[in-house]
């Protein structure tokens, strides 16, 4: 494994899996501060982005952005194949940004293209070259794909969405993430009972109530001191009482504490 850097200091990070047999539990919820882009090629699953499901075909192209909870749905065993590329705001221009603002969270790729070729070098690339020339090549390599999704074409398939009580949920946690949450306002909010709530968490999402709204949390928290806010105002601005309670699960959760979570990644 790659590993000079740690997963946190990473600006780009490539990944190829390929499983024969693979199972759904394998699978879970998860979400980070990073951009994604994950190249579909083989397989029969779906793809859940918040609220929007996906049936996957090959050669789809999907666009996760910062703190969107995802997971991959697996219909059958059939082997599952896919690229994943994923990379920090700090590495965008402008236009690149708005490039990504104005993207759709899926695309369906023709065979033969820029996109496919960029994470096919990606992938025989990474056991050829040095870890510094691999670096350059994953830089190069995410201008050239941001470049071409540019001009591909949106397409016109609709994604479906459960329109559940769970959805309503993390709406509602997406839009109060500054607010105080817990599984019991929850309750009290959506008129059930607590235990339902965290119910809803473990069946849909495969993670517990507060685990979800603490790294909600702390990943909002994330990118506000990345743009300058001081941690201890940051921790307010998400709701938490203690500077301490705050700390602990900042650094728990993205792994430094948060004075160092700088853009330049300089302390305070």
């Amino acid at each position: 494994m790659r590993g000079i850097l740690s997963q946190h200091e990473e600006l780009y990070r490539y990944d190829y899996l390929y499983v024969q047999t693979p199972a759904d539990a394998d699978f879970f919820c998860h979400f980070h501060n990073e951009y994604e882009l994950l190249f579909f090629y083989n397989g029969n699953a779906d793809f859940n982005i918040e609220n929007q499901v996906f049936h996957l075909k090959k050669n789809d192209l999907l666009l996760i952005k910062p703190s969107q909870y995802h997971k991959l749905c697996l219909l059958s065993n059939v082997p599952y194949g896919r690229h994943v590329f994923t990379f920090q705001r700090r590495v965008l221009s402008a236009e690149e940004l708005e490039i990504l603002n104005n993207a759709s969270p899926i695309y369906h790729i023709e065979k033969e293209n820029l996109i496919e070729h960029e994470f096919e070098n990606l992938k025989y690339c990474e056991s050829l070259y040095e870890e510094r020339d691999f670096e350059k090549l994953k830089e190069t390599s995410l201008h050239s794909m941001l470049a071409h999704i540019k001009y591909l074409p949106k397409t016109n398939e609709s994604f479906h969405q459960r329109h559940g009580l769970i959805d309503e949920i993390i709406d509602y946690i997406n839009e109060n993430i500054e607010q105080p949450l817990s599984a019991q306002l929850l309750s009290d909010r959506f008129f059930i009972s607590k235990s339902y709530v965290e119910q809803l968490f473990v069946r849909h999402l495969k993670i517990s109530c507060k685990r979800y709204i603490n790294k909600k949390k702390i990943l909002y928290a994330q990118t506000l001191i990345s743009t300058g806010v001081p941690a201890v105002k940051a921790a307010e601005l998400c709701a938490y009482e203690n500077y301490s309670t705050f700390y602990r699960q900042y650094k728990l959760i993205i792994g430094i504490p948060p004075i160092q979570d700088k853009s330049d990644g300089t302390e305070a």
